[in-house]
């Protein structure tokens, strides 16, 4: 933030918010798009479907918009919680455990 204008003796909002633009991008690049590459298509497509949802997801939802069945998410899910990019919640969902991970494959779908 302070680097947005060196010469001001405060950070202005408009400073905050061109810094954490930047930085969410950085993260991108150094953290969400890297832990994507490593993922299988399927892996991807299981990723995609979730930022369907503002919050945690429904393993029923997974399998209703995937159009598999029970067996099939479990083995991703089991995949994705093993490759640390989601978590159970709860009992039948699951969510990102990387920060900003659904905002990033949001701005990036079709890059996916």
């Amino acid at each position: 933030a302070w680097r947005q204008d060196p010469s001001s003796e405060e950070i202005t909002e408009a400073h905050v918010v061109v810094a954490v633009e930047a930085s969410l991008r950085e993260v991108g690049a150094l953290v969400h798009e890297p832990a994507l590459n490593d993922l299988s298509e399927t892996d991807r497509a299981f990723v995609r479907v979730m930022v369907e949802d503002d919050g945690e997801t429904a393993i029923a939802d997974v399998e209703r918009r995937l159009g598999r069945d029970h067996g099939y998410v479990s083995r991703y899910r089991s995949r994705l919680i093993v490759a640390g990019i989601i978590e159970p919640t709860r009992r039948g969902f699951v969510d990102f455990t990387i920060p900003y991970m659904r905002e990033f494959v949001r701005e990036n779908v079709d890059r996916l």
